[in-house]
């Protein structure tokens, strides 16, 4: 931040940091290595099974291990990290000086997995290590019964965390770097399942409860927060129609790009972006949040319809 000083007016001024930090190293990123980065994300380079094996050869014997994230995906910035996913059989991972790991709690029987901070190449790393065990105890909560030759949809009574979907969705978009047969199975695994038809009425019923707030908010007379309201909802809503058609992103942050790539017909993604952008509703908040209301139960009344049909 810079500032200027003319008798007695005081400008302000934001500038770009000049220098980038290394996450968790607490060092400041070379001129060099960020122009590496740079370049690497420019032309859309990914380290490689050599490159990772090299930096973090305690992996070496691991089931599989694979690359993910928004880089991955051709979404990604020079703010961007990679996300690295190590799976192995054993108890624990190997403990290196250059990594520290961090506990991290999940609801499978063995309960912890590791997650690391690191560096590969010009880019950041987050390294999680999950065990085979608790990646097949997650995706067989989803898999459809076949002992009565019936096909159709079962619904889960439990619930999956933020940390486990995003599990399922980074396998399913990952680059194997090893064990690919692995990753090739348990990923259409997940793709066959139940998963993405769970997702969606998980949305569902939470975007429906966020209409319920539309609607009591417009009630009293709340026109801005039920505006806002119906703004969430209507993400959630997205959210619900896009894991309909198989899509088990977790994060919100992509929704532009990610209805681009699968074009859902209840909604096009022109008319979704005025929705996000809340076009038109400084001047007429209450009008604009009952119109995204309206539009939120036509999008949900989709998802049930996609759900009866695959019960």
């Amino acid at each position: 931040m810079a500032g200027t000083a003319t008798g007695t007016e005081r400008s302000m001024t934001f500038e770009s940091p000049v220098l980038e930090l290394r996450k968790g190293s607490g060092e400041e990123a070379s001129a060099e290595q960020s122009a590496a980065l740079r370049e690497a994300v420019r032309s859309g380079t990914l380290p490689t099974r050599e490159e990772f094996l090299d930096a973090y050869p305690q992996f070496s014997t691991a089931a599989c291990t694979f690359l993910s994230g928004s880089l991955v995906e051709g979404w990604g910035n020079v703010k961007s990290d990679i996300d690295a996913f190590v799976v192995t059989e054993e108890a624990e991972p190997p403990r290196s000086p250059s990594l520290l790991l961090m506990e991290e709690s999940v609801s499978t029987q063995d309960p912890t997995v590791w997650i690391a901070l690191g560096q590969l190449g010009p880019f950041r790393v987050d390294i999680e290590v999950w065990h085979v065990a608790q990646i097949d105890e997650l995706v067989s909560r989803f898999v459809r019964p076949t002992e009565d030759g019936r096909n159709h949809y079962q619904g889960y009574t439990g619930s999956m965390s933020l940390h486990e979907r995003d599990l399922f969705y980074r396998l399913c978009v990952g680059r194997p770097l090893t064990g690919s047969d692995w990753w090739g199975r348990q990923r259409q695994a997940i793709v066959e399942s139940d998963y993405a038809l769970w997702l969606a009425e998980d949305h569902k019923v939470g975007g429906e409860n966020r209409l319920e707030d539309v609607l009591g908010m417009l009630s009293n007379g709340d026109a801005r927060s039920a505006a806002l309201a119906a703004r969430e909802a209507f993400i959630i809503a997205l959210s619900a129609v896009l894991a309909a058609h198989g899509d088990i992103c977790p994060s919100r942050k992509w929704l532009p790009q990610r209805l681009e790539r699968h074009q859902p017909p209840e909604i096009s993604s022109e008319e979704a972006w005025r929705v996000l952008s809340m076009a038109g509703c400084v001047d007429s908040p209450g009008e604009w949040a009952s119109e995204t209301a309206r539009l939120c139960h036509r999008l949900f009344l989709a998802v049930e319809r996609a759900l009866t049909e695959q019960r």
